[in-house]
């Protein structure tokens, strides 16, 4: 397989996993990866200076997307072929439903976050519960293996956050593929009530994500990984009567400012610096959002000093990540860690950075740490808590793209197995949320 072919076979499976795929059709990723043997060493890149071409030129391009596939798909959807035919169906059912639904703002919440500013987004944590030890159940606690449905209710932001994302999600693709106006206006009416009219808008922080009532110190950044496949939705409104050049740039300018806080903020810097998925998630989220607002040399940098050493942290020599095997879902939560290094290694590149093939001094490397859970995949006994049984579709992607890049085995042989049972195969559908 050639490299320009793997990268798109990579992409439209990250894309396909974000899309809530559910097709079975035959895919773009059943050929064998590329045999070459590829090791990159962080220390060649700082010690010769080597700044990719990408970080002097920086351009709007997809992050996410393979343009060349997604432009073959209109191609072939435009000559019927019957092959997308089943996936093209869904996706315009789901932006059809889109079409009915009214944009939520923060403003809609009927609680209200601790500052007395509506515009601040305010969540529970999902495993937050009130504590019946405590007068008024104040301050929660956290209960690792259970979810609080509290945490989606109208009380709270997160509903609204991913019913925004996955509407605009869903009708900007709509419109790419087709063409109609009345989904990039829906899609723009959704953006503009979330970004940019001041009487709705969000204020670009998450201090208050995730949080547990009663507890001093803000909440964390997860909730930010449902923002990151919209400066693709962007691309493809470009061109609509509806989404005017003045407001892409004012979401990118809240993007800017949204990357701004994570880096200088309480709440941003204990995600950064988390021994967990909470740190992946966060330079997932961090270099989305550079790539999104033109800042490809911070991009580049921060990858180079910070995401490769989280390679070097979380990932052993054997390929297990022993922080993430601890609580009661160790195997649900491996497989959110490697899904958040797929999309992180995707995102690397558009700045020449090769997370991919990045291999620490004592082997770390993320090829190692999806050999170590694919054969956990395919039968062997898993060791810690949690089991197969849990496996949900949100964490297979990146055990899926691993099957395009690596020579392994029992990678492809998982990733075939995944691939199978969630039905990722082509990204033509509606976003259901990260």
């Amino acid at each position: 397989m050639n490299v320009a072919y793997k990268k798109a076979a990579v992409a439209v499976i990250l894309l396909a996993a974000a899309l809530g795929a559910c097709s079975r059709i035959s895919g773009l990723t059943s050929e064998a990866p590329d045999t070459e043997s590829k090791t990159v060493e962080r220390t060649a890149v700082q010690e010769t200076g080597a700044v990719p071409e990408q970080i002097s030129s920086p351009r709007k391009e997809f992050i996410f997307i393979e343009k060349n596939e997604v432009e073959s798909m209109k191609l072939r959807l435009a000559e019927q072929d019957a092959a997308l035919l089943p996936g093209f169906q869904y996706l315009m059912k789901e932006a059809d439903k889109a079409l009915g639904l009214t944009p939520p703002s923060v403003m809609d919440k009927t609680g209200i976050a601790p500052t007395g500013d509506k515009h601040d987004y305010w969540s529970l944590s999902p495993h937050s519960w009130p504590d019946p030890a405590m007068p008024g159940g104040m301050p929660y606690k956290e209960i690792p293996d259970a979810v609080n449905s509290q945490s989606m209710s109208g009380d709270y932001d997160k509903a609204a956050l991913s019913k925004m994302t996955e509407a605009v999600n869903t009708l900007a693709l709509a419109y790419y593929y087709t063409g109609d106006e009345r989904y990039a206006h829906q899609a723009s009416l959704f953006l503009k009530t979330w970004f940019l009219h001041p009487e709705t808008r969000m204020n670009p922080n998450l201090n208050f994500g995730q949080t547990f009532p009663g507890r001093n110190g803000g909440g964390n950044i997860i909730d930010a990984a449902l923002l990151i496949h919209l400066p693709d939705s962007l691309l493809m409104l470009e061109g609509s009567p509806s989404w005017t050049q003045q407001d892409d740039e004012g979401v990118r300018e809240w993007m800017r400012q949204f990357s701004e806080w994570m880096m200088s903020s309480e709440v941003g810097r204990k995600g950064k610096s988390a021994a967990n998925n909470h740190s992946t998630w966060f330079d997932v989220e961090y270099i989305t959002f550079l790539l999104a607002t033109g800042q490809n040399q911070a991009a580049f940098h921060h990858l180079q000093d910070h995401s490769m050493r989280l390679i070097d942290l979380q990932i052993d020599s054997e390929g297990r990540m022993p922080n993430e095997l601890n609580g009661p879902k160790a195997f649900h939560h491996s497989l959110y860690n490697l899904k958040a290094f797929s999309l992180l290694a995707a995102a690397a590149e558009h700045v020449g950075v090769d997370l991919w093939h990045y291999q620490g001094s004592r082997g770390q490397s993320l090829n190692a740490a999806y050999s170590y859970m694919a054969e956990y995949l395919l039968g062997k006994p898993w060791p810690y808590t949690g089991s197969r049984d849990e496996l949900k579709s949100e964490v297979m992607s990146g055990m899926i793209a691993a099957g395009s890049i690596y020579d392994t085995a029992a990678v492809r042989s998982a990733a075939e197995l995944l691939r199978d049972k969630a039905g990722f195969k082509l990204p033509i559908y509606g976003v259901r949320g990260s």
